[in-house]
């Protein structure tokens, strides 16, 4: 294995942050810092060895991804005993599964998709998914957006091409969809409960 100093901090960086994807916090607790002045890594084996995987396969991140979601570490369970939670409150040494809400965006593409409406093609230019339009019939707007996800218009698109910064849409925020008026820390607390 190579030693930390032979290992890119380019690999390092983009393994870290898949990892964070999956498991709520990242080996390196601080993904939007990582340098001399950051958190000292959970495990710097495991870091390096996942960064020399993914140099090694050609910076393929569909292999870093098959690497960590076939891992043993991924697939156990989310429930703690009492022991295991007074010894890793945080599950930094991942002794258990994460406990991760859904972002707001694959919400709604997994409502589209289990509907059969979703629409898989690019969608082009960002859309804006309007809460209220003004001097329409409730009725008239209903039929007008049934028609358009029927025919795979923007509607039907992924969330991935919606526009936040104008005007927020009601279902996502319910949800903690990304607020397009500050700028993206990269950092969602994915551990926080659903207000009721």
């Amino acid at each position: 294995m190579a030693g930390g100093s032979q290992v890119p901090t380019t690999a390092r960086s983009i393994v870290n942050r898949v990892w964070q994807s999956y498991f709520g916090t990242g080996i390196v607790g601080t993904a939007e810092n990582f340098g001399t002045q950051c958190d000292p890594p959970s495990n710097q084996e495991l870091l390096d060895w996942l960064a020399v995987e993914f140099m090694d396969s050609g910076w393929s991140l569909k292999k870093l991804h098959r690497n960590i979601v076939l891992s043993s570490a991924y697939r156990q369970a989310s429930v703690a005993s009492p022991e295991l939670l007074s010894k890793d409150p945080d599950n930094r040494l991942i002794a258990r599964g994460p406990r991760l809400r859904v972002d707001a965006e694959i919400v709604r593409d997994v409502a589209l998709e289990a509907s059969g409406l979703l629409n898989r093609k690019s969608a082009g230019p960002a859309f804006i998914l309007r809460a209220v339009v003004p001097f329409r019939a409730a009725g008239q707007l209903f039929k007008e957006i049934v028609a358009c996800v029927r025919r795979r218009g923007p509607l039907s698109a992924r969330t991935v091409y919606v526009r936040f910064r104008s005007v927020p849409y009601p279902a996502l925020q319910a949800f903690d969809s990304p607020n397009g008026n500050r700028p993206a820390s990269g950092d969602r607390d994915p551990t926080r409960r659903c207000r009721l």
